[in-house]
Formats: structure tokens, sequence, C-alpha cells
């Protein structure tokens, strides 16, 4: 196998059983909407807790397209670790890496206005302000940036891990 197969195999393995994963959070929260039932529960995702906690009667169509980017905003957010993993090879790095990046993101989306230019970059990654509070009444611009962004950002992590995989030896 190449060293492009190997990475690409592990990107699409990572990205089909994480939607396995968190799938179950997608499916209690799409009965919720639909039931219109009002969630107080912990759930792990904050972002469909903002959806379920809107407490708007949504159609069904409405509440599979809002799951579905959240799905694909989570699972680019934690394309990032495929990068970490082929860096340090050590699950002890990958993961505070990954919760650094997401809580200074958060951070900086806090402080978007005093920071300018440089809260912008956030703008072009599924780390954007915009794309973390996806909720009920965000618009359908909003949803196509969402989606177009997360999915190249999953797919510039996969060709900077393929880069950085090519320069290593495989042992």
């Amino acid at each position: 196998y190449s060293r492009y197969q190997i990475v690409l195999s592990k990107a699409i393995t990572y990205c089909i059983m994480l939607g396995v994963v968190i799938s179950p959070y997608f499916i209690a929260a799409a009965i919720a909407m639909l039931t219109n039932v009002n969630l107080q529960a912990n759930v792990v995702l904050a972002g469909i807790m903002m959806i379920v906690q809107t407490g708007d009667s949504i159609e069904l169509s409405k509440a599979f397209i809002l799951l579905a980017v959240v799905a694909i905003v989570y699972i680019s957010q934690l394309s990032t670790t495929i990068l970490f993993a082929f860096l340090f090879k050590k699950a002890s790095l990958v993961i505070p890496m990954f919760y650094f990046i997401s809580v200074a993101s958060g951070q900086v989306s806090l402080y978007q206005e005093q920071l300018g230019d440089a809260a912008d970059i956030l703008k072009l990654t599924p780390f954007a302000p915009d794309f973390i509070s996806i909720n009920s009444g965000t618009e359908n611009g909003t949803l196509i940036a969402a989606s177009i962004t997360s999915i190249l950002y999953i797919l510039a992590m996969t060709v900077f891990a393929c880069l950085y995989f090519k320069k290593r030896e495989i042992k």
C-alpha cells in the first residue's frame, strides 16, 4: 500500500466511526425535535442541545439538515486529530492538543471584535463562531458555508497528514 492510501483509509475510517459513535445523540435529538420534548439532559454535544432547546417546532427536513450540518462540523473539528496522530504518535499528546485548540478558538470567538483580522482566520475553519452556534434559526447560507468549510477542512487535514506521512519512514 502507498502512504497516501494508508492516510486516506485512516481518514475515511475515522469519519465513519465518529459518525457511528455520535449517531445516538443525533437520533435522540431528532426524536426530541419531532415530538417537541423539552430536553434538559446533559448531552456531550452542545450544538445538538442548542438546536433542541430552542423549543421551536421545526419540520422534519429542517431538523435532519441541521443535525447533518452539526455532525459535519463536529467531524471536521475532530479531523484535526488525524494530523496530530501522525505528528505526535501518542494519544496522550493528541487529545490535549485538540482540547487546547477547541478552548482557544472558543476564547478567540468571544473576543473577535477586539482581535480584528486575527479572529477572521477562524472563519476559514469549522471552529468559526457561526458554525459552533448552529440552531433552528440559523440561515441557510450559514449552513451551506459551514458544510463547505468543514468538508474542505477535513480534506486539508487529510492532505497535510499525507504530506507529513510521506516524509516519515514506515516501520
